[in-house]
């Protein structure tokens, strides 16, 4: 049995941003197992931690040593390989020099029914103290990150200065070379206590060692400790912390020696809308707030910290000093902007440039009010609703005029809510105007009122439709208008709230629009075309997130996109039917129908051209499937279509069987081909089912 050790290999950098950690631990937890199976190194667990100021790799039970390996290639022929004499020729030559080996070490073996020549190479037994070095430092070169910088003069590319490197494989020091550092076995404690030299004896003692020094490397253990931190903190501020994740998982990256410690600040600020107060706490400071039993925001906050408990009150002081002062900052703000009506505010919307080929924020505002009558419109909003949801519309932007989203642009829609409630406006206007900008992400809440839907949809609907209108359509990563979280939240709401919308009418209605105002654009068709497919990619993401297999949403999606409700419905009645003997029918009837009559085009089918009694049964089981068509189109009951579908399929195998449709006669055979096409387009209006691939396939 070979030999093992523990393999323990730091990364000591200046502090990192939480998503450099994230990013590193997951290409890490990905890269590491492959360069160990790749040299043949059989391991037990493999760890990846992360501080902000180091990544941790910890291999558990690493072998030794690898197994010896018999490599084998093939080449050419043998019929290729020798020529008439049986000499080499220069294709066997050529292939034994590629492969380091002379031509006479090539040994031939049969493959099927050829033979062919192979090269046979025997490499030794890796040695894990041998190849480790090159495999750490490959390790660390291919790491990427969103921001990358260089140092000094070194060429190498890092999210921030590499300051150490500690790689020990049990007793032994691994000799890791980067650019600028060698490998040890010395550590850094925390910064706080000044970052004092540790040195390591074995990689059994690292986690004891740097534990106490009071580093906890370890991000799972380092959460629960910081939770239990920050509600110790809040219940000696006679409350209880209200915890953001988004917040606790950048914390978790902000310390490794973690500490929570209560402040608190002035009663006067607690007045202030509670958007305003916790974003100055959560997006700027990292504090979390505190909350009495009712879910009052008390004046008081927790902030976890690195330095050591005995500096807490100096570290208190500080982090109140700080909020102090922006809270202060937003209070003159909300006094200041309360001078101006948000209605009063709309116009300075045409000071603010939305994009340079499409106009002003208040072009867009416009624009958006026509398109949320439309919205409403289909929807079957009263006219009080409509009128509301319009009004909403014209001032879902305003607060972008404010002092306090200057200040905080966190807060738009936000602001825009809590100004029109101080204005007098209705709760329910006053909430679509922050809901127009939901959702904001994936699994973000969606808008909860009749307002907040239609001028969502109608904010997101008139971007699409402008920016792919100029050409402003996402390539690979760059989407600097966020058109793919915006075709994300279409397809969100209008499946949430199971909207039967017609999306084409309304991104005809957003050019026309674009095109009153003045704006050259391109033609609706050409633009909707575009806006649809990428809409089917958001859409296809919403139905793989929901477990339908692919070939199921392949096959819905290369239908037109015009009703996502129904399509979401289609997708998930076949998903259920995978295997029925009911899809299977649908499919056997479809394949046989679509593939004769694919290139077959426009057919008009004539009943007087047919000759055989198959021709005629089946057209008049294809009229009894268009009926139950006209029905489905109805109601939506896809699993009553699919029904009537299968139902065709002893139709078309008697018509298969008893007719030749590829006849002599070019009329007999158009028309039996029109007959197959028109009953394998009853099939095509439900889904291509050429795409779903039957079970055991």
């Amino acid at each position: 049995m070979t030999a093992s050790r523990d393999l323990i290999f730091e990364i000591g950098t200046e502090e990192l941003p939480a998503d450099a950690c994230t990013a590193a631990i997951e290409q890490l937890e990905c890269a590491a197992p492959l360069v160990f199976s790749a040299v043949g190194l059989n391991h037990g667990t493999i760890r990846v931690l992360a501080t902000p100021r180091r990544f941790v790799l910890h291999v558990q039970g690493l072998a030794t040593s690898g197994e010896a390996t018999i490599n084998m290639v093939k080449g050419p022929s043998v019929a290729a390989a020798f020529d008439a004499a049986g000499a080499f020729t220069r294709a066997a030559e050529g292939f034994a020099k590629s492969q380091g080996v002379t031509p006479a070490e090539l040994i031939k073996k049969t493959e099927g029914k050829g033979e062919y020549v192979y090269s046979q190479i025997a490499r030794a037994a890796p040695q894990a103290m041998e190849v480790l070095p090159e495999l750490l430092a490959a390790l660390v070169n291919g790491l990427e990150f969103g921001k990358s910088m260089r140092w000094g003069a070194y060429a190498m590319r890092f999210s921030r200065p590499i300051r150490w490197l500690l790689a020990l494989y049990g007793d032994d020091k691994v000799a890791v070379e980067l650019e600028m550092l060698s490998s040890g076995n010395v550590t850094r404690g925390p910064r706080a206590t000044g970052s004092r030299e540790i040195k390591i004896k074995n990689a059994v003692d690292y986690f004891k060692e740097i534990k106490e020094a009071g580093i906890v490397v370890d991000q799972a253990e380092r959460r629960g400790m910081i939770e239990t931190e920050i509600e110790a903190a809040a219940k000696l501020a006679a409350g209880t912390a209200s915890i953001n994740p988004k917040v606790l998982d950048e914390v978790l990256f902000l310390v490794e020696a973690p500490s929570a410690v209560a402040g608190t600040f002035d009663k006067e600020f607690v007045d202030l809308p509670r958007a305003v107060v916790v974003t100055a706490m959560e997006s700027h400071q990292r504090y979390f707030p505190v909350e009495d039993k009712a879910g009052r925001l008390l004046p008081a906050f927790v902030v976890v910290h690195n330095g050591p408990k005995t500096s807490a009150d100096l570290i208190r002081t500080g982090h109140e000093r700080v909020l102090r002062a922006r809270l202060a900052d937003a209070l003159f703000f909300y006094e200041e902007d309360g001078k101006v009506a948000l209605t009063d505010r709309v116009a300075q919307l045409k000071n603010i440039v939305f994009q340079e080929k499409l106009g002003t924020v208040y072009d867009k505002a416009t624009r958006v009010k026509q398109l949320t009558a439309e919205i409403a419109s289909q929807l079957n909003y009263t006219d009080d609703e409509t009128a509301e949801a319009e009004q909403a519309a014209m001032l879902a932007k305003a607060d972008l005029t404010t002092n306090m989203v200057r200040e905080f642009p966190d807060l738009q829609g936000a602001v825009g809510e809590e100004y029109a409630k101080r204005d007098g406006h209705p709760a329910v206007l006053a909430a679509a105007i922050r809901e127009h900008y939901l959702p904001k992400a994936f699994g973000d809440s969606l808008p909860g009122t009749k307002g907040g839907v239609a001028v969502s949809l109608a904010d997101k609907l008139d971007t699409l439709a402008g920016c792919f209108g100029i050409g402003l359509i996402p390539t690979g990563s760059e989407d600097p208008y966020a058109l793919r979280r915006q075709a994300q939240g279409i397809v969100s709401i209008i499946l949430d709230e199971r909207l039967g919308l017609e999306l084409e009418p309304l991104v005809a209605g957003a050019v026309f629009h674009y095109e009153r105002q003045g704006v050259k654009i391109r033609a609706a068709g050409d633009i909707f075309a575009e806006v649809e497919d990428f809409l089917k990619g958001r859409l296809k993401f919403h139905f793989t997130n929901e477990g339908f297999r692919y070939d199921i949403a392949d096959a819905i999606l290369e239908t037109e996109l015009n009703d996502l409700v129904a399509l979401e419905a289609t997708a998930r009645t076949l998903n259920d039917m995978l295997g029925s003997d009911t899809l299977n029918d649908v499919l056997t009837g479809f394949e046989r129908c679509f593939n004769l009559s694919k290139n077959a085009g426009e057919l008009f089918v004539d009943a007087t051209v047919f000759t055989d009694l198959a021709e005629g049964q089946l057209l008049s089981a294809v009229e009894q499937a268009e009926a139950a068509f006209e029905k489905y189109e109805e109601d939506g009951s896809v699993l009553d279509y699919m029904k009537a579908l299968a139902r065709l399929r002893p139709y078309i195998d008697k018509y298969f069987a008893d007719v030749l449709v590829m006849d002599k006669d070019l009329k007999v055979k158009n028309n039996r081909l029109a007959l197959l096409r028109k009953c394998a387009r009853l099939y095509l209006a439900v889904a291509d089912f050429s795409k779903i691939v039957r079970e055991g396939e």
